[in-house]
């Protein structure tokens, strides 16, 4: 509920700043590149969850960028974003209790069968973003957060209904005429909230962490000013 609220919070700010503001609507695509593997111990289970983010991903929607008379200007949009996983389950405390002799036995006894998990999001970004918008070819630098709330994972049960993530990026811009620009990004974001109900499940020489979500994306854009 408190992403909501935060969420509901930023978009009023934003209606609030933009009046006699210019507007500049576009449309994005962006592929991108999850990582961020790693157990979790699932609830009311002896066995662990491997979560594997090996599945092609992207975002695209709409985005709508408030003009101010400066170089500064502040972006939101509505995004679809698939961000699929696949998950494997394994009794890792098992391993750990009958030790090396009998891994073998253990594995072929039980070979963990691959599950895709279609987790799609709902994705807002509030990002302040500079931008030479004068110049035909104008670089951009953007940062912010992005709210991801959860449309639906196939009964997994252990996505949160929604997280955020801390973004920054850079790009170039290219203006076709007076009221078009066309854009292309790179843009790294991290997750600062955990994403799984679950505890994750971790050893002293192991780091990996399935809430640690990393992602590099290259974005496509196309934008209108409206005024």
């Amino acid at each position: 509920m408190r992403y909501v609220i935060f969420t509901l919070l930023l978009l009023a700010s934003l209606e609030a700043f933009s009046q006699d503001k210019n507007i500049r609507l576009g449309f994005q695509f962006s592929g991108e590149n999850i990582s961020g593997d790693g157990f979790l111990a699932t609830r009311e289970s002896a066995l662990n969850t491997n979560i594997a983010r090996d599945e092609f991903n992207f975002s695209t929607g709409l985005t709508a960028n408030f003009l101010t008379n400066s170089s500064f200007s502040f972006q939101t949009g509505l995004l679809y974003s698939k961000k699929d996983i696949t998950t494997y389950e394994y009794c890792v405390s098992c391993f750990a209790y009958y030790g090396q002799v009998n891994q073998r036995a253990l594995f072929l006894s039980y070979v963990p069968i691959p599950k895709e998990i279609n987790q799609r999001f709902l994705s807002i970004p509030f990002l302040v973003r500079f931008e030479d918008r004068g110049a035909k070819l104008a670089p951009i630098f953007e940062a912010g957060i992005y709210n991801n709330f959860l449309l639906s994972d196939n009964d997994f049960e252990e996505t949160k209904s929604a997280f955020m993530e801390a973004a920054a990026g850079l790009g170039l811009s290219y203006r076709l005429n007076k009221q078009m620009r066309v854009e292309f990004k790179y843009s790294y974001r991290q997750s600062i909230t955990s994403i799984f109900e679950s505890p994750v499940q971790s050893w002293s020489n192991d780091d990996s962490d399935p809430n640690k979500l990393k992602t590099q994306s290259f974005q496509l854009g196309l934008n209108y000013l409206l005024k």
